[in-house]
């Protein structure tokens, strides 16, 4: 067996073990790469990571039904552990698992390669635009002056909001800075202005038939509910009944605020795995 890493034009072969979604951010998102497994000619299992600022980020593994039990998943994870640990800037490597009732196979397989699951957990908050249509939130009227679209805010803003940012946290981990609106989906990455000031933003990706939610940040109790519920209605107007909404890059508040709101949409908790790759005791800390 052979661990390639997959070039553009082989992504076809591999294609029957990559979701849509994967395969097409591999085609468009320079800092997405894959490792494939190739077993006499035939791939076995691919393995998809990110390129980050400072981590290396596990996004999909998939071994092929019929090479399932001989080991491929933990040689794809290794190649990437090797690759990792060579790169000089970044100081961990980074996934989230599913935690269902019985352990997930990969969540047993990072456990056994050395990964860590972080003191907190992920939940990812999905439901499609029809199911939205159900819930009283949306029901509702709710004034929405301060609510533009980012791909509208004047750039000064933008860079404004990106430099508080960097002051408040050194950096910003969950967005590039400064804050591109070209960068994700521009329906419905909104922002909430007050007083000439972005005080909250939530930023969304397309991928596939699924809107993503990739940030969301509220300065003041009012910005996010807000965000929330122009989003939705803005998907209700514009998307299929079929699509899907998932949250999942909030904090603590965003999530009490949202199990308020949506009571009835439905939750995935996560593991987030870690491996760090420097022993410095303030890298660790900084997980």
């Amino acid at each position: 067996m052979e661990i390639i890493t997959i070039k553009p034009e082989q992504l076809d072969a591999f294609s029957p073990l990559l979701p849509e979604e994967i395969a097409e951010q591999l085609q468009t998102h320079p800092n997405i790469l894959a490792f494939g497994a190739v077993m006499d000619s035939t791939p076995a299992g691919v393995l998809v990571f990110s390129l980050e600022e400072r981590e290396v980020r596990l996004l999909f593994l998939c071994t092929a039904e019929a090479f399932q039990g001989q080991g491929i998943a933990r040689k794809l994870v290794r190649a990437l552990m090797k690759k990792a640990s060579a790169d000089q800037q970044a100081f961990r490597l980074v996934a989230d698992v599913p935690r269902p009732e019985r352990l997930h196979p990969a969540y047993l397989l990072l456990l056994r390669e050395g990964w860590i699951p972080v003191p907190f957990s992920l939940t990812s908050y999905s439901f499609t635009v029809g199911e939205a249509l159900t819930q009283p939130f949306w029901q509702q009227e709710m004034n929405l002056d301060g609510v533009v679209p980012i791909r509208e805010l004047p750039m000064q803003i933008l860079r404004e909001y990106s430099a508080r940012l960097e002051e408040q946290s050194g950096k910003s981990e969950a967005i590039p800075l400064p804050l591109n609106p070209e960068d994700y989906e521009p329906n419905l990455s909104l922002g909430y202005v007050s007083h000439g000031k972005l005080e909250a933003v939530l930023l969304f990706q397309r991928a596939g038939e699924e809107l993503i939610l990739r940030y969301g940040q509220s300065n003041i109790p009012i910005g996010f509910p807000k965000l929330l519920y122009s989003a939705g209605k803005r998907a209700i107007a514009q998307e299929s009944p079929e699509t899907r909404i998932s949250l999942a890059a909030i904090g603590p508040v965003g999530r009490k605020i949202t199990e308020k709101l949506l009571p009835g949409c439905g939750t995935q908790p996560m593991y987030r795995m870690i491996l760090p790759l420097t022993l410095e005791q303030e890298e660790i800390n900084h997980v």
